[in-house]
């Protein structure tokens, strides 16, 4: 009778192991898919800033390196590069943010304006139709723009 009662236990616990071990990885599930909604809606963001900093001032809001090269921006919470970006933003607007990515610093937004065109890319964990997958577990969601088109 011991024996039967430790074979029901033992299954018992596997069941609820396997149980845990599937709810874990659906809420991992969830949480990818949260986090690719929040990067699409942050994204949109970034391009609406952008689209209202063009409005205001008429031009792209453009960072050159030291040899006057136009600058592609890592946005990176308090790296250097969203710092000289939030602060061109700012300038023109100090009611705007500039969003940052739910895994930065591992995972952020890019930025790059040659004055005439700009980009915005994030990289979504789950691959679908809105992005091209780069590799796994990165799928390259893009939004492009330019001046001519908001001012017009």
């Amino acid at each position: 009778m011991i024996a039967i009662t430790l074979t029901g236990c033992s299954q018992q616990f596997k069941e609820i192991k396997q149980n845990t071990k599937q709810a874990k990885n659906e809420i991992n599930d969830l949480s990818i898919e949260s986090r690719d909604a929040k990067r699409v809606a942050d994204a949109n963001i970034l391009n609406t800033t952008i689209q209202l900093y063009i409005l205001d001032a008429e031009t792209l809001p453009t960072i050159k390196d030291t040899d006057g090269n136009f600058k592609s921006l890592k946005l990176i919470n308090n790296s250097s590069d969203f710092k000289q970006f939030e602060k061109l933003i700012k300038n023109n607007d100090p009611s705007m943010s500039i969003p940052t990515d739910p895994l930065d610093p591992d995972r952020y937004f890019e930025y790059y304006s040659d004055g005439k065109t700009y980009t915005i890319k994030t990289y979504l964990e789950q691959k679908n139709t809105n992005c091209t997958q780069t590799k796994p577990g990165y799928c390259e969601f893009v939004i492009e723009g330019n001046i001519d088109t908001v001012l017009n």
